[in-house]
């Protein structure tokens, strides 16, 4: 009796262990990238006092809308390279 395939997991000739798929690796970075800049966009590294004044807002508050702005621009070319036109 033969096993049936599992998908997005292929067999090496002759080896024991599937192969991992070259998508997987794909979506392990896209959620490094998320983390990333989730530890941008959240403020708990800025001082207490709210540190500079940039643009007339806290640094902090342009870091987090910075890092929230990347994000979707993240998503959206994630989404339009995945499922083209």
């Amino acid at each position: 009796m033969s096993a049936r395939p599992i998908p997005g997991v292929r067999r090496c000739r002759g080896a024991a262990y599937p192969e991992v798929d070259s998508s997987h690796l794909s979506v392990i970075a896209r959620i490094a990238v998320y983390f990333l800049l989730l530890a941008i966009g959240i403020p708990w590294y800025w001082p207490e006092d709210g540190g500079r004044i940039v643009l007339g807002l806290p640094a902090w508050v342009l870091a987090a809308v910075l890092a929230g702005l990347a994000a979707a621009l993240y998503t959206a070319w994630c989404m339009r390279r995945e499922h083209p036109p």
